[in-house]
């Protein structure tokens, strides 16, 4: 994935979320309206891997996987191309959840 803003839609934390992620030399920051997401990212072979602290930042809707943390570390991998990602991942913190994060390219950052 090349640096910029991408829409990204999550599925995994109790509902969809859909939201904005910015990308900058391997830089990741993201944040949808419950949650921010920031981590490393790294590309090789058209496969993309993170990890990422996921805190919540408002609490509209209770969440099984954050009782008892306001804070979970998650660890993303999947097929990457230019301008999009399809990843999957498990959260450290609650091992039988997981994740799948998609991203499209909006624009250069």
């Amino acid at each position: 994935m090349r640096n910029g803003v991408y829409r990204v839609w999550i599925r995994g934390l109790g509902r969809p979320f859909a939201g904005v992620a910015a990308l900058k030399d391997g830089e990741l920051f993201a944040a949808d309206r419950q949650f921010v997401y920031n981590g490393r990212a790294s590309e090789r072979g058209g496969w993309l891997t993170a990890a990422v602290k996921i805190k919540r930042i408002y609490n509209d809707a209770p969440s099984a996987l954050f009782t008892g943390t306001e804070c979970m570390h998650v660890n993303l991998a999947g097929a990457t191309g230019r301008e999009f990602a399809q990843l999957s991942g498990t959260i450290e913190e609650a091992p039988s959840a997981s994740l799948a994060v998609e991203f499209a390219f909006l624009c250069e950052a």
